[in-house]
């Protein structure tokens, strides 16, 4: 596959380089890795339709909107109180 350019500004430029120096790769390699693993928000919702399926269907028949809702709410509580960071 041929390389292409995406266009930055200085400052975002700079960060890329300063990101990439400190994880020991390439700008090149760290926009791939970020590219290849983020899911977009078609990507994120077939993966919540098909989690939901398997627990309803496996391990909570029960399960309700209000039930996935309430999930919702603890997660932001709990990202909110870590700064927003998950663990690895």
């Amino acid at each position: 596959m041929a390389d292409t350019s995406i266009k930055v500004d200085e400052a975002t430029r700079d960060r890329l380089n300063l990101i990439a120096r400190d994880r020991g790769t390439s700008v090149k390699d760290l926009v791939a890795e970020f590219a290849n693993g983020t899911l977009t928000n078609a990507e994120l919702r077939a993966r919540f339709e098909a989690t939901r399926d398997y627990v309803t269907g496996h391990l909570c028949p029960e399960l309700t909107e209000d039930d996935v809702e309430a999930g919702r709410r603890l997660l932001g509580e709990i990202l909110a109180e870590d700064g927003g960071h998950v663990a690895a």
